[in-house]
């Protein structure tokens, strides 16, 4: 199962990374364009699409180099929800990388779990 979590978190960092890197350098992957309602949806975000890519490619790099993982998916959870919602609304066609995005995602949230155990009690104690 180890081998399986550093395959999964190593492709997810690289996906990530790559994607996000495709956006700054103006779509050197060959992206199929969005339709033009999503296209119009993403310009009216302005600046803000700029920090969601800037934070993939951070959790990208955290993923990489094995460091903070546990924070990078919790990071990364509703940035993979945001984009699933965001094909399964406006770009059927390309949710495939995000529907990859989200089950790497919950993969490896499922493996770090022991990681969030203790922000589930419903009370807090203090010592």
């Amino acid at each position: 199962m180890e081998s399986m979590k550093k395959i999964a978190r190593i492709l997810l960092g690289l996906i990530l990374l790559v994607y996000g890197v495709n956006h700054f350098f103006d779509n050197f992957l060959g992206v199929a364009p969005m339709p033009a309602q999503a296209q119009e949806i993403l310009i009216s975000m302005g600046y803000w699409l700029m920090y969601v890519k800037l934070f993939e490619m951070l959790v990208a790099i955290a993923l990489l180099a094995n460091r903070f993982v546990p924070l990078a998916l919790l990071v990364l959870a509703p940035i993979s929800i945001n984009i699933l919602a965001f094909h399964a609304l406006y770009d059927l066609k390309g949710i495939i990388p995000g529907l990859v995005v989200a089950v790497l995602t919950a993969f490896l949230i499922y493996q770090y779990f022991d990681f969030y155990r203790p922000f589930l009690h419903r009370k807090a104690h203090l010592k």
